[in-house]
């Protein structure tokens, strides 16, 4: 399922669906006949049969299924950018990218379990509300991104779309817009961090910017992420 949402949104359109349903469809039939091709090649290669094929099968999967978890729960992870995520990161943005109700991205966690997040990073974050469950059990999880600018002991102010930290101005060359929001002086206490979009005209409550747990931050945006967020929407500085 996760391979399939960024389709449509390369057409422009929503699926309707019967699109849908097709497009599962194709790639269940795919899925399973790959998987029949891969077993007779095991079978054909290591001349097994009976129990003994089945039993490397069994292996098989069980060790991709270890490997699978572990990439998920301490490499990386995979998430849909929402809208107004998006916007309040590029809001130089085309008319293509424009018409995208969201954009796949993965996000880096092997970083962050051997140090902390620093300042001017973009990361991917979950939303408050955010339910789990459902997402692990896709493995397709909304995630909002921002730029890291304060970190906890921080003191930061935002005096119409320019940051002041710890009472001085931030060099912010990623910066855009930015005359109309403004935010009072606020110590960013320990286990959080202050996210900003780069693009200041945007409501910093649209994109859930500003307090954000530490437990809530899932990872930075990596090279792959960096690479494919230029090629969908054009224009970034990172």
């Amino acid at each position: 399922m996760a391979v399939l949402a960024p389709l449509p949104q390369a057409w422009g359109t929503r699926p309707t669906p019967a699109e849908t349903v097709l497009a599962v469809a194709i790639v269940l039939c795919l899925s399973l006949w790959g998987l029949v091709l891969k077993f007779k090649a095991v079978q054909v290669c290591y001349d097994l049969s009976g129990r003994r094929l089945w039993s490397a099968v069994a292996l098989a999967l069980a060790l991709h299924l270890v490997v699978s978890r572990a990439e998920f729960m301490f490499i990386s992870e995979r998430g849909f950018v929402p809208k107004q995520a998006i916007q309040a990161m590029a809001p130089t943005v085309g008319p293509s990218p424009a018409l995208r109700d969201r954009v796949f991205l993965p996000f880096d966690k092997l970083t962050y379990h051997l140090r902390p997040p620093r300042r001017g990073e973009t990361v991917g974050f979950v939303p408050p509300g955010e339910s789990e469950f459902p997402s692990r059990l896709l493995r397709a999880r909304v995630r909002f991104i921002g730029r890291v600018i304060g970190l906890p002991g921080d003191e930061v102010e935002v005096r119409s779309g320019r940051v002041y930290l710890n009472g001085r101005p931030s060099n912010e060359p990623y910066r855009l817009g930015g005359l109309q929001h403004s935010i009072p002086l606020t110590k960013v206490p320990e286990g959080h961090y202050f996210l900003l979009g780069d693009n200041r005209d945007r409501p910093v409550a649209e994109y859930y910017g500003g307090l954000v747990p530490e437990r809530r931050v899932r990872g930075r945006l990596t090279e792959v992420g960096q690479l494919r967020w230029k090629f969908l929407v054009g224009k970034g500085q990172w």
